[in-house]
């Protein structure tokens, strides 16, 4: 009887094991899958508001969806680039170095804050998207400032992944519900600790920026 009893016991051992291994399997899959998509360069085939394939060329590399009306592609950081260096060449100088000194004091707002975030923060609410967000808006305008001021010192890539594309995969699923607890929490706490790292960097760059430009430090410290 008592070897009956065991025998259950192995056979129901080994099917929460090949359950288990068959959800961990499906995880690791989805965020491979998640990751290689985010590495992919932008198409102008399919829309990636609506995944429609029923799109028109309206410009080099320039897209427009005829179903949901998304204009997208690999030429719009191109055209948007353009758009930006007219206008800013129609400001005054004086007005260039205000607006540059402004950019650079909006994104170290944005960046102080990414820098004061903590992994216990990050919840399935969206936070660890909330900290990406601003640490992207502060690149933007620390790009922005570059251009006007013209100091190649702060130049910056605002389209670069700051983050390993695997991580940013497996949280996203966490925060979709496909995954949780101990996953979240590692892959939670490694994103907000790298988005952490940069904005300490930049706040030490723009720094240095304003000091030079406006001849006196911030007052707020990290």
């Amino acid at each position: 009887m008592e070897d009956s009893s065991n025998s259950v016991n192995l056979i129901t051992l080994a099917i929460y094991g090949v359950v288990g291994l068959t959800i961990v399997s499906g995880i690791i899959w989805q965020v491979m899958k998640r990751a290689k998509a985010l590495r992919d360069p932008i198409g102008e085939n399919e829309c990636v508001s609506c995944d429609s394939r029923n799109v028109t060329l309206i410009g080099p590399g320039i897209y427009q969806c005829q179903d949901c009306g998304y204009e997208g592609g690999p030429g719009i950081a191109t055209r948007q680039a353009q758009n930006q260096a007219n206008a800013i060449a129609q400001m005054s100088p004086e007005a260039r170095q205000q607006s540059g000194i402004q950019d650079l004091q909006e994104a170290r707002t944005l960046l102080m804050s990414v820098a004061g975030s903590s992994a216990s923060m990050v919840d399935s609410s969206g936070s660890v998207a909330s900290v990406r967000s601003n640490l992207t808006l502060a690149k933007q305008q620390v790009h922005s400032a570059s251009l006007k001021l013209g100091d190649p010192n702060l130049a910056q890539r605002p389209d670069q992944v700051t983050y390993d594309a695997v991580s940013d995969a497996a949280v996203s699923l966490t925060e979709g519900g496909m995954v949780g607890g101990v996953l979240e929490g590692a892959m939670a706490s490694s994103d907000v600790g790298g988005m952490k790292h940069e904005a300490t960097q930049l706040v030490h760059l723009i720094d240095s920026a304003l000091t030079h430009y406006t001849g006196s430090a911030p007052t707020e410290r990290l």
